[in-house]
């Protein structure tokens, strides 16, 4: 799906934008759903939010429907070249310093920083007078800072080298994590989250931009797929090791100790990123 954007943008230069503003809707919606379902269980029930979600896919179904590309010459797939074509995958991606890089951060952060939400129920039902409705407002502000970002993304100018921007996001998704976790305060929480939220936002989208920039269009799809692996693969490990850590040190605790791996990371990633910026503007 991803790599699909290509072939519906007609102008290159667009191409910048139109992978920012699919990655931003992507991730935006990944992340503002939990907030719509947080409101819909909060006022009409969980059945009916299961009802809605279903119904909402006949959307998707008429926009896909109504999407004209021209035709692309049919590549014939040897099922015994399998392991070959995982191959010549795997070296596009990793034997490029630059994207093995943004993925192994993104994978890092997937680990230790992304999984907090699963925490947000928790936090919901400690802050006074909690519960669905006190979620609803926490998952809300998550997806509210989320489009900030992305309308940000979508508006920007200039060449796709976001590396310092991916960087100094994750110190600040990291640092607000960290104040997270002394709050109780339900107002406080929700400016916390709301900043996590567009820090996060702007990582995960940001890093998309990169990859897709510097990606060959004859290996874009399966470097994606590796892209999605670090993006996806390591988010239910960091769930588990979210949800050990509050089991065992308590919620607060458990969002200190990683939002402080997140920003050694983020300064150990930030020594990398002028060397990322300056390959994707000679390579993009």
């Amino acid at each position: 799906r991803q790599a699909f954007v290509v072939q519906m943008v007609k102008n290159k230069k667009d191409l910048p934008n139109a992978i920012a503003l699919n990655s931003s809707v992507v991730n935006l919606t990944r992340l503002i759903g939990p907030a719509i379902a947080g409101v819909m269980i909060a006022t009409i029930g969980e059945g009916a939010c299961f009802l809605v979600n279903g119904l909402s896919y006949i959307g998707v179904l008429i926009a896909l429907l109504n999407i004209k590309v021209d035709a692309q010459a049919k590549v014939h797939f040897d099922q015994r070249k399998i392991i070959e074509s995982l191959k010549v995958g795997y070296h596009a991606t990793f034997k490029n310093k630059s994207i093995a890089t943004i993925l192994f951060f993104l994978s890092f952060m997937s680990l230790f920083g992304m999984p907090y939400i699963t925490l947000f129920p928790a936090l919901a039902a400690k802050v006074p007078n909690g519960g669905a409705h006190a979620l609803g407002w926490i998952t809300s502000s998550v997806g509210v800072g989320s489009l900030v970002s992305a309308l940000y993304l979508v508006k920007r100018q200039g060449p796709p080298a976001l590396a310092k921007i991916v960087g100094y996001a994750a110190v600040a998704f990291a640092l607000f994590l960290i104040v997270l976790s002394r709050l109780d305060n339900i107002h406080f929480i929700l400016f916390c989250v709301f900043s996590t939220g567009m820090s996060m936002m702007l990582q995960l989208s940001s890093t998309n931009s990169m990859v897709q920039s510097i990606a060959d269009d004859d290996k874009r799809g399966r470097i994606m797929s590796f892209f999605n692996v670090a993006l996806l693969g390591a988010l239910p490990f960091g769930s588990l090791l979210m949800g050990f850590l509050a089991e065992h040190l308590g919620i607060h605790n458990a969002l200190l100790i990683n939002g402080s791996i997140c920003i050694v990371g983020a300064i150990v990633y930030l020594k990398k990123a002028p060397a990322i910026d300056k390959y994707i503007l000679e390579n993009a």
